[in-house]
């Protein structure tokens, strides 16, 4: 019952059989004088198409095997990529940024104009919206220097004006 054979397996056998053939008549063909790099051009003429056709055949279960290789290796590669580089993005989330000039400095009312004069200029409410998050956010980072520093009181200005900015 051959024909419930898969292709794999009667190509494999296909080939042992055509392994056998060579063997046997490898007299022959090396009595013809072909070099093995000419037996794909004359094999028809010595009747070993048949061997042509199987490693053709072979290639592709060879490729294949070496296909789905390559694609495990990616699938392991990705998974361990995205598990390492996941975790980055929840930690810098909980992070203030850089407040700049503090409020004690005598330049300060130069930033908060500059602030000012950009929300202004900010158009579409989405923007402004994330504009003044933004702004809020550096005013927590100005109270948690000041704090730092030992000015309770100057951070106090900086908390009023995140809550101004929150409100706004």
């Amino acid at each position: 019952m051959a024909w419930q054979a898969t292709w794999t397996e009667v190509a494999w056998n296909d080939l042992e059989e055509a392994r056998d053939y060579m063997a046997k008549d490898s007299s022959q063909y090396a009595a013809a004088g072909f070099r093995k790099s000419q037996d794909y051009n004359v094999c028809d003429k010595i009747g070993l198409s048949k061997i042509v056709k199987l490693h053709r055949i072979v290639e592709t279960l060879l490729f294949c095997k070496k296909a789905k290789i390559m694609l495990k290796k990616l699938l392991i590669v990705s998974v361990f990529s995205l598990l390492l580089f996941a975790g980055g993005a929840y930690a810098q989330t909980d992070t203030l940024p850089d407040p700049g000039m503090l409020p004690d400095s005598p330049f300060y009312f130069l930033k908060s104009w500059a602030e000012d004069v950009g929300t202004l200029f900010t158009f579409g409410d989405v923007a402004k919206c994330e504009r003044l998050v933004n702004l809020a956010e550096k005013r927590l980072g100005e109270a948690k220097a000041l704090l730092e520093k030992g000015k309770p009181e100057v951070a106090e200005k900086a908390l009023a004006r995140y809550q101004e900015q929150l409100n706004s």
